[in-house]
């Protein structure tokens, strides 16, 4: 712009570079330097516009006119939010609909004054296209939404159906079993009493295996069928229909039971051979191996986890049994599946060849630290909880006491490197340090932050420098678990996500 430039040099006014001043006789304005070349040559200089002799103060006295450079600065930084038209060098200030492309005040005047063209400005448009951007994202996240629900709804349905398989292959591995121990007491027995009993088990064990689908839809009804194929069709609420499915089951169990009963073994008090056959167990897939007696847990590494290809006693394969914390601790791909607010996770601990348990977290996702303790959990960013030992029992015996571990295992050896920048630490996430709180330890040193403390005992006086879940299910495993002296013979054996329509 020429009111912009000094009309001597044609260069930009400038500040201390070329600065403007006004010759106060005239009112004409150039840059400092051109005038205090002019006034070199002659005291006296005439203005280089009006050539009226300029007899005043010394041109290094007058003062800048600032109000030129106040519109130099906007100009620049318009310049900076705002496009140039690379043909008249001036800022697109206008939008045309029609050609959808940008113009600047001459290329409205040149080629966009019919009506054809519809010229609003360009913030106006800008507007506009971020409201459109903003309705097509809320179209495109409620189709992904609805997505990731029937992808939540296949997995339930996936996991009823290997409920029931699991359900199944405990019914048959319990008849198994049964059939080995007559056979093995059969062979050795001389007692026709016990040999008739073990006759009758095996009568009674063929009436209930026999019967097929085949067998009993022949001599069904049409209507008969259609009820059958609407119980074998999953319904639009898999935990309505697996608690339905465990009613049933319980019913076929007391069933089994009475019939057991009325065909019991009938022997002497002599009779050295009598037949130890286990009943049948209800089967209730939220109890597992894990949770049995004292004297009957074992490592993970011991349990029979489905599918199997092990040799079973008189047969070629072992039945089935799956193991519902190794199949969840297997699919990692389950948390984007789950909200992450309500994220449970679970830590199985074991110590000195024995399992101890399950501890399962209720994570408060709202928190970063959450997140990153689910991470640690599935190993979705690479390290894993899986192998970490436990590293110190905070107060022990005291309130307050506390499980401290968190270090897990990398080609170098264990660390304590927090895998996500940011986590929370003290202020407005401080919270009380009670029984089964989760929270962060030594959370101000990156280097530390993947440890954290489980309260066992409850401490009023005492504060959680970040608390980020809570203890659910489990806590008396973490109990037992400060017990051990040292404490690093307690490892977490495995680590996963909770499903929260798989009952463990």
């Amino acid at each position: 712009m020429e009111e912009l430039t000094c009309p001597v040099c044609s260069e930009a006014y400038a500040t201390r570079t070329r600065e403007p001043v006004i010759l106060p006789k005239c009112g004409h304005t150039f840059c400092r330097p051109c005038l205090a070349n002019l006034q070199m040559i002659s005291p006296a200089f005439k203005c280089p516009t009006c050539r009226a002799v300029h007899k005043g103060p010394t041109v290094a006295s007058l003062p800048t006119v600032f109000i030129v450079l106040n519109i130099l600065e906007k100009i620049e930084k318009e310049k900076g939010t705002l496009n140039v038209c690379k043909i008249h060098d001036d800022p697109l200030r206008l939008w045309c609909r029609m050609c959808q492309e940008e113009l600047c005040g001459q290329c409205l005047y040149e080629s966009h004054m019919s009506e054809k063209h519809e010229i609003i400005k360009t913030d106006a448009a800008i507007a506009e296209m971020k409201q459109t951007i903003e309705i097509k994202a809320k179209q495109i996240i409620g189709v992904i939404e609805e997505d990731k629900s029937n992808l939540v709804q296949e997995l339930h349905n996936i996991l009823y159906e290997l409920g029931k398989l699991y359900s199944k292959s405990q019914v048959l591995g319990s008849h198994s079993r049964k059939v080995m121990d007559i056979l093995r007491i059969s062979k050795s027995s001389t007692q026709i009493r016990t040999l008739i009993t073990g006759r009758r088990a095996l009568d009674n064990m063929i009436k209930q295996l026999r019967p097929s689908l085949v067998a009993k839809t022949t001599a069904m009804t049409p209507s008969e069928r259609e009820n059958i194929h609407n119980e074998r069709t999953l319904d639009a609420n898999p935990s309505k229909q697996y608690k339905e499915y465990q009613v049933q089951r319980r019913i076929s169990y007391l069933e089994t039971e009475m019939n057991s009963e009325a065909e019991a073994f009938e022997l002497s008090d002599d009779d050295s051979d009598s037949i130890q056959i286990e009943e049948i167990q209800e089967t209730n897939f939220s109890k597992i191996s894990s949770h049995t007696s004292e004297s009957q847990r074992i490592l993970p590494s011991d349990v029979t986890v489905w599918p199997l290809s092990k040799h079973a006693p008189g047969g070629k394969t072992d039945w089935p049994k799956i193991n519902w914390y190794s199949f969840l601790a297997q699919i990692p791909v389950v948390q984007l599946l789950v909200p992450p607010e309500n994220a449970q996770v679970f830590l199985h601990l074991g110590a000195k060849g024995k399992s101890l348990g399950f501890i399962h977290i209720q994570l408060w996702g709202r928190l970063l630290r959450a997140q990153h303790f689910l991470a640690l959990c599935l190993g979705t960013l690479g390290p894993s909880y899986k192998g970490s030992k436990f590293s110190d029992v905070a107060k022990r015996g005291e309130p307050g006491e506390r499980l401290i571990g968190g270090l897990y295992e990398t080609e170098e050896g264990f660390t304590g490197q927090q895998i996500i920048d940011g986590l929370e630490w003290r202020g407005e996430y401080t919270g009380p340090m009670k029984a089964g709180v989760v929270g962060g330890s030594r959370g101000r040193q990156p280097r530390y932050n993947s440890c954290f403390c489980i309260s066992t005992r409850d401490y009023p006086k005492g504060k959680y420098y970040c608390p980020f879940g809570e203890v659910v299910l489990g806590l008396e495993v973490a109990q037992e678990a400060v017990l051990y002296d040292p404490i690093n013979e307690v490892t977490i054996l495995d680590c996963g996500l909770v499903s929260p329509h798989c009952d463990l």
